[in-house]
């Protein structure tokens, strides 16, 4: 089990600079995923690459403003189960029984946080911070989310977070608002689709 907090946007069109953001140290990641649909806001499921990942929201913490953003973060608990070679459900099985197809291209940063520094990281961090931007492909559109995933001791999580965002974002960088309106999780999103 994996604990994270979090805080994520969605947008209709790419909400910041690429080049800006994603010029250095940035893992580039193609992949379908299939979430168990409808689905409530509060927990998702899904498949990826041979795997079942259940994601369940275990708190929504305040809302936090820093620097030019302001959103809603989220804790959440993680488990992911491997299927053994060649059982896992078939594209067939899952369309038949209703789930959703999501195509995404990330662009991912990963950082690791210490008290007076921040630097980058090529896997996840056991203390620090991810930042991803997203494009989604599914059959209502095309869609973006920006995320930011702080991992760690629970009680260095939130810092994590807040020193990344502010590392990361800028107000000159960002060509959309990122609101409180648009903050929320893949789950809560998904269930207003």
């Amino acid at each position: 089990m994996l604990s994270t907090f979090e805080m994520r946007w969605f947008f209709p069109h790419c909400p910041l600079s690429i080049e800006e953001h994603f010029h250095d140290n940035t893992e580039l990641q193609t992949r379908t995923d299939w979430y168990s649909f409808p689905c409530g806001p509060d927990c998702g499921i899904k498949l990826r690459e041979g795997r079942l990942e259940t994601k369940i929201r275990s708190n929504i913490g305040h809302p936090l403003a820093c620097g030019p953003v302001k959103g809603r973060t989220e804790s959440f608990k993680k488990w992911s189960l491997l299927f053994p070679s060649n059982d896992a459900p078939q594209v067939e099985d899952l369309q038949i029984a209703g789930w959703l197809e999501v195509q995404k291209e990330r662009r991912l940063k990963r950082f690791h946080v210490k008290p007076s520094e921040i630097s980058p990281a090529t896997e996840r961090p056991g203390n620090g911070c991810e930042f991803e931007l997203t494009k989604l492909t599914l059959q209502q559109g095309i869609y973006w989310t920006v995320g930011f995933e702080a991992v760690g001791p629970p009680e260095n999580q939130s810092d994590n977070l807040q020193a990344i965002v502010q590392h990361t974002l800028h107000s000159r960088t960002l060509k959309e608002t990122f609101t409180l309106e648009r903050s929320m999780g893949y789950a809560e999103w998904l269930s207003q689709l």
